[in-house]
């Protein structure tokens, strides 16, 4: 009798071990997959790669997340192309039934990090012609970009039926204004003559992306610019 007892318990033992050794193995890999297709859904990046962590594996089945890690390339915000999206987040707790039964990626709690966006000068470049082309600012075109550490310089030439023409050169900085990235003009010069009333204009402030239009609930933090690059920086929101 006392052998069978023994017996038993080392069984539990064994299976006990077994079951947290297969979660810890397994829970990552499952809850990465569908934190992954919940944000595939969501952004369709071109490329994507995403790793979830807890140790033990056991407390992703309650939500709890040690370190959310990864990347998405190729993704469209709104109409603004970002070449990458960086996932550098820890002690997060998510709903894991609303993740595995209603397809829902939803943050009860945010311990440290940040996701990180990185926009490449062509790309806003786009951006810019694009809401030119559909703003009141006829006439108005833009020929090239460039940010670096200073802010953003901008290019181009101005036609106005004949009345007002010549080169233009636009100077200005990425600020925030709510939860919306924009780009903010802070001088404007035709033909080299600057022209302050102008510039409170259509191109004094130009929307780039409303962040609470982003699929998971994020404020954002700051800007920065370098070599043709805009980095910007968001953190989730706990609901």
């Amino acid at each position: 009798m006392r052998n069978f007892f023994l017996k038993t318990i080392l069984f539990v033992l064994i299976l006990g071990g077994i079951v947290l050794g297969g979660s810890s193995f397994l829970l990552p890999t499952l809850v990465s997959h569908e934190v992954e297709s919940r944000l595939e859904s969501a952004l369709h990046p071109e490329a994507q790669s995403m790793r979830v962590e807890s140790s033990p594996g056991f407390k992703l089945a309650l939500g709890e997340i040690d370190s959310f890690r990864g990347s998405l390339d190729g993704v469209t915000l709104g109409k603004l192309k970002v070449q990458r999206l960086t996932f550098d987040l820890r002690q997060i707790q998510i709903e894991p039934k609303e993740l595995f039964f209603d397809q829902q990626l939803r943050f009860t709690s945010f311990g440290q990090g940040h996701i990180e966006g990185i926009i490449h000068q062509d790309d806003l470049k786009r951006y810019i012609e694009q809401h030119l082309s559909s703003s009141s600012a006829k006439g108005l075109t833009i020929e090239t970009v460039e940010i670096s550490g200073r802010g953003v310089l901008m290019g181009g030439r101005i036609d106005v039926g004949g009345f007002l023409s010549g080169k233009v050169t636009i100077q200005g900085r990425l600020e925030i204004e709510g939860n919306t990235l924009q780009f903010a003009t802070e001088k404007l010069s035709i033909g080299g003559a600057s022209l302050n009333r102008l510039s409170s204009g259509v191109v004094k402030s130009i929307p780039l992306y409303d962040f609470g239009k982003f699929p998971i609930p994020v404020q954002l933090d700051r800007v920065e610019t370098g070599r043709e690059e805009i980095h910007v920086f968001v953190h989730p929101v706990a609901q």
